[in-house]
């Protein structure tokens, strides 16, 4: 298994954590996670073919994780690897935060 397809993984889990300490239900934490992904899959896909939105592209996950170099060659690019790491440090960081302000009744 790739070490990419984990950090991706990761990536992912730590937004949909980040949103669910976010939001307190869970239909809308759900919704936000895949939203999110959707949104991202789409600039991928727009960014391709136009030549003025390519900027774009460096917001999608989808971007860094080439799926075809990281799970069947085990390729991957060294950037890609530090901007899943960042997400992941970055998001949990801010859910941990947001948790520890949270009221929670006992």
């Amino acid at each position: 298994m790739s070490i990419l397809g984990v950090l991706f993984a990761l990536a992912v889990y730590a937004v949909a954590t980040f949103l669910s300490v976010l939001f307190s239900e869970k239909g809308k934490a759900t919704f936000g996670v895949v939203g999110v992904l959707i949104t991202m899959y789409s600039v991928k896909i727009v960014s391709g073919l136009k030549e003025e939105l390519e900027f774009l592209r460096y917001t999608s996950f989808f971007y860094y994780f080439d799926t075809g170099a990281a799970l069947v060659k085990t390729e991957y690019q060294d950037w890609a690897i530090l901007v899943f790491a960042l997400t992941i440090i970055i998001f949990s960081l801010l859910a941990l935060v947001r948790f520890k302000k949270r009221d929670i009744a006992v």
